[in-house]
């Protein structure tokens, strides 16, 4: 292939990418040429130092998919998890590989996540320069691919503006909530939920991850569902739903309200537009929606990218402009709902905005210095990267971050005075100095709007916590949660379920009706049942009967999703034969070693009704002893010997035990 060398960057990492384009695999071109992202390549890469396969390789994106023609954004695949340098999160296969073709500073993205990855709400970012086979692309922003730490018991959720393709066509799942406004007249469809990601226990069936679109579809409607209770609560004018529950008690108000800053900050062109990612954990009462990972923040912070309904440019990039006493977020037009506009109407949500700030309030104040060293940092490679790219936003982005000639904004104490920012290639500086204009002004208005001298940090507070309890039951776990009135600290503990009081059969707590389980076990066999998956908890030998368990807690569970789980041991002289369970109508499966990973352990998952485990073991015959025949009626057959086996005391015609006979039958 052909080599175009660029000086490279001292201080930006190195990504080299070998793409294999030899026949039969898909090429760079038509990789680039599929809007759709469904061409996929693969190869090799090159990383500090390192090669690793790549194992798939894709484009990604929308808006900036189509905004460039000759630098191309990807979500990447290795074949192991790495941390890659300069990045401070847990190690991933998956990253993105962002091409920031609307931005010419090539910070906004870093500045905004750095910036909400500093309050827990966004995810680390590095630079680098990254060749494809043997040809300089560009300085591209790295990050983890947000769905990277999607757990199994969870799932990622987008605000999104696109429409879907059906699923059954390789669509994400996607679906409206009643009162979430959809806009009428575009063609885009904002306002949709589109599922991105689910955990692979969501998507069981049969013990079995099943990605079907029937199944996703049902994982997605039973998301859906409780989505709709979680947003009745948060826009009704209580803040409760019609079930009860306060919307707290769905969503994480800590990190909505980090959000909410965050989106006030930096004035996203997309804060009610779409981008807006969420993400569950998992799926006990407990498991509430995190705000986040923030996303898609190359129209932000000072952008002018045209949107009469997001209101006007200048008011999108001028530190002191709202209308009356609104400020960003509320004052975008409601042609879409923002859900930060509408959680916004509870005042202990706006506390709590408040009191992020406040807490957080030095990593707003040190984004100016932080960004300059960024660009101290990425100067090589962003000058590098305009020499080289000539279409940063070639159609709509063509004026974004752009002043024909020095401009001043806005008045005291906000004046802001840009830099012309005419020719990228020459301009950068100025970009990137313009940027840092804008957060240091800001920085300025949230301390002047969000500060509050009475703020006490919870770090140095001498709490007097306030105590909340709620019970735990036999089907629920309780809690005690710990609030400071001085400081607004506050934490929680779960207090485990306590035990059914089964009492004739029947928990008189909840009615649930108890399982039995009875164990036969031949001669030579024995079992050991653990009331834990881990086998770490309590166990019984020769238990008969059993009931089945919380994997985890080792409580009993007879609701159907209990489980069964226990060890054969086979006596010396004995092999194991069979282990089997009947009816096989009263439990889901019976996983053998293979799958627990146990020598000799087996477990019965989602028990739902009584039944029995049959283990049974055969006789290797290994220890037999040799017999002259003392009967007469033997000997007139003409038979003068026989064997018995040793270990099982079993009488057979023969030494090799295939041949059973009665004791004192001697008659062959």
């Amino acid at each position: 292939f052909r080599v175009t060398s660029f000086q490279g960057s001292s201080t930006v990492p190195a990504v080299f990418i070998d793409i294999d384009e030899s026949e039969g695999h898909p090429t760079i071109a038509q990789m680039d040429g599929d809007e759709n992202h469904d061409v996929t390549c693969s190869g090799t890469i090159y990383i500090d130092g390192k090669d690793y396969v790549l194992s798939k390789m894709k484009g990604r994106g929308n808006a900036s998919w189509k905004e460039s023609k000759d630098k191309k954004p990807y979500n990447i695949t290795l074949d192991k998890k790495i941390s890659f340098p300069g990045i401070d999160e847990a190690p991933t296969k998956k990253y993105s590989l962002l091409a920031e073709v609307l931005d010419h500073s090539l910070m906004c993205n870093r500045a905004g996540y750095h910036l909400a990855h500093e309050m827990g709400i966004g995810q680390d970012t590095a630079s680098a320069d990254v060749w494809m086979n043997g040809e300089y692309q560009g300085c591209y922003t790295v990050t983890p691919k947000t769905d990277s730490y999607v757990t199994k018991d969870g799932f990622m959720i987008e605000q999104d503006n696109y429409k879907e393709k059906p699923v059954a066509e390789g669509g994400d799942p996607q679906f409206t909530l009643t009162g979430l406004k959809e806009s009428s007249g575009w063609s885009s469809c904002y306002n949709r939920i589109t599922v991105k990601k689910m955990g692979d226990n969501l998507l069981l069936n049969n013990g079995v991850v099943d990605e079907s679109p029937e199944n996703m579809e049902t994982a997605a409607a039973n998301i859906q569902a409780w989505l709709q209770d979680a947003w009745d609560a948060i826009r009704s004018d209580t803040g409760y739903n019609s079930k009860g529950f306060y919307y707290t008690d769905y969503i994480d108000i800590e990190s909505f309200a980090k959000m909410y800053l965050m989106h006030e900050y930096v004035k996203s062109y997309d804060v009610c537009a779409g981008s807006i990612l969420f993400h569950r954990d998992g799926q006990t009462a407990n498991d509430k929606l995190i705000a986040g990972p923030i996303w898609d923040l190359d129209n932000a912070m000072g952008s002018i990218y045209q949107n009469s309904s997001l209101g006007k440019a200048d008011d999108r990039r001028n530190g002191d402009r709202r209308r009356g006493d609104q400020a960003f977020i509320s004052q975008v037009t409601e042609y879409k709902t923002s859900i930060y506009k509408t959680i916004s109407k509870h005042e202990d949500f706006m506390e709590e905005v408040y009191r992020q700030y406040n807490k957080n309030r030095a990593k707003f104040d040190s984004l100016g210095t932080d960004v300059g060293q960024m660009k101290a940092d990425i100067e090589a490679s962003a000058m590098m990267n305009h020499n080289k790219v000539n279409d940063l936003g070639h159609t709509t982005g063509t004026n974004n971050h752009y002043y024909g000639s020095k401009t001043t904004l806005g008045s005291d104490p906000y004046s802001q005075t840009y830099e012309a920012t005419t020719n990228s290639k020459t301009d950068w500086g100025n970009y990137a100095d313009n940027l840092i204009t804008y957060i240091n002004t800001r920085s300025l208005w949230f301390q002047n709007t969000y500060y509050d001298s009475s703020y006490v940090d919870p770090a140095t507070c001498e709490h007097q916590y306030n105590e909340t309890v709620v019970p735990a039951t036999c089907t629920a776990d309780g809690s005690k949660t710990y609030n400071c009135p001085i400081c607004g600290d506050s934490y929680s503990e779960t207090i485990p379920k306590i035990p059914h009081n089964y009492q004739n059969g029947v928990c008189t707590v909840c009615g649930e009706k108890l399982i039995n389980v009875d164990i036969s076990c031949s001669l030579g066999a024995s079992v050991t049942v653990y009331e834990t998956q881990d086998l770490s908890g309590a166990h019984e030998a020769n238990a008969d009967p059993v009931h089945p368990r919380d994997s985890d807690t080792g409580l009993i569970d007879c609701s159907g999703s209990g489980q069964v789980n226990f060890v054969v041991s086979i006596d010396e002289g004995y092999e194991l034969a069979s282990v089997t369970a009947e009816p096989t109508s009263s439990y889901k499966n019976l996983k053998t070693p293979t799958d627990t990973g146990v020598t000799n352990g087996y477990r019965v998952t989602k028990v739902s009704g009584d039944f029995t485990i049959n283990v049974t073991a055969a006789c290797k015959h290994s220890n037999m002893v040799h017999h002259a025949a003392v009967d007469a009626a033997c000997e007139a057959a003409g038979s003068d010997e026989y064997w018995s086996c040793s270990t099982c005391g079993k009488y057979f015609s023969d030494a090799e035990g295939a041949n059973e006979i009665e004791e004192n039958s001697w008659v062959i």
